[in-house]
């Protein structure tokens, strides 16, 4: 800048002397203690403001360089070497879970938006795994999606087992076993010789009998699941039974999930993979069935009410929560967290 505005007043000098040489002694002492100035502090700035012209040296100079084993130390290996679906969003969740499904599963539609509770959940699972001696994710759903005529979606079933399977494959150093609970016998174990690698085990019975069960959970080895999610019947009598006795049989981190909680909110004939069978039960007022007994919603916020209120009103109460330590409510599903032993 210094250097156009000193230039621009000795052009201007030249052209009046090339003009009339008389009216350089015209000119004002002014524009030559400028002209002095400027170059005086254009040199200044040159040596001590303006960069070097060496760019390269100065970024030596400026910033210091790390040597390659401190460039290593400081890439974080376990997050590069998880995959998407973990370390993304659950978007990434929901297509992950679409793909390995084949699209024969509805929990990432638009109808039931599960990915935002399973993402972030399931990410801090695995994470958790990773880090800890036991390197073995447990996971038990109830409900393989039969249905008259084969299956729930293009009538064939098992379509989240495939999608579980596959998320979870994608999960270096941590084994993955998966153990599936339906009612319909023939479906299931029909669906378990066709497809041998996806589940560990498959087991039978009622979810809505503690016998069927408690030996359900014996078949599978008679160790904590690191995550149970009900995707059964929906019957609300059926989804407390199955969380009542269940809720113990999650491991400490783990967490149980039940899907389709609006079946405390309307009613529609309970899909039992054999056949439709009776209505959900559900009413307007989200808290009582149809027969006046407590909807799931309604237990859920028992649960809630208890774990808010443990250490004042609610002492006699707290064994009810079997270690759950944090309960989230989205609006098709209900989350509980075991984060301590049993209390």
């Amino acid at each position: 800048i210094f250097s156009i505005y000193y230039y621009a007043l000795i052009c201007t000098m030249a052209k009046r002397i090339k003009g009339n040489g008389r009216q350089l002694g015209a000119m004002s002492y002014k524009h030559f203690a400028a002209v002095i100035l400027s170059f005086g502090f254009g040199a200044v700035c040159n040596r001590f403001v303006m960069p070097p012209k060496d760019l390269s040296a100065a970024s030596k100079l400026a910033v210091p360089q790390a040597n390659s084993a401190e460039l290593v130390v400081a890439v974080d290996t376990t997050s590069s070497s998880l995959p998407q679906w973990v370390t993304g969003t659950p978007q990434d969740f929901a297509s992950g879970m679409t793909q390995g499904s084949g699209g024969l599963t509805d929990k990432v539609n638009s109808a039931h938006l599960f990915q935002f509770i399973y993402q972030p959940n399931l990410a801090r699972l695995v994470r958790q795994k990773i880090s800890s001696p036991s390197k073995k994710i447990r996971l038990l759903e109830f409900g393989l999606g039969c249905a008259p005529g084969g299956g729930m979606i293009r009538r064939i079933p098992g379509g989240s087992a495939l999608g579980w399977r596959y998320l979870f494959n994608q999960v270096d150093g941590v084994e993955f076993e998966l153990h599936v609970f339906e009612f319909d016998k023939d479906c299931a174990l029909k669906w378990h010789e066709n497809n041998p690698n996806i589940a560990s085990m498959v087991h039978t019975g009622d979810a809505s009998s503690e016998e069927d069960l408690n030996r359900a959970y014996q078949e599978a080895g008679g160790q904590p699941f690191d995550v149970i999610i009900d995707d059964a019947s929906h019957i609300n009598w059926h989804q407390i039974k199955t969380l009542d006795v269940m809720l113990p049989k999650v491991a400490v981190g783990g967490v149980f999930i039940v899907e389709d909680i609006q079946s405390s909110c309307r009613g529609w004939a309970a899909n039992m993979g054999t056949h439709r069978g009776a209505d959900v039960g559900g009413t307007k007022d989200c808290m009582t069935t149809r027969d006046d007994k407590e909807t799931i919603l309604s237990h859920l916020m028992e649960y809630q009410r208890v774990l808010v209120g443990q250490h004042n009103g609610f002492r006699d109460k707290k064994e009810f929560l079997k270690g759950v330590t944090k309960i989230e409510i989205h609006s098709n599903s209900a989350l509980l967290s075991r984060e301590i032993e049993r209390a």
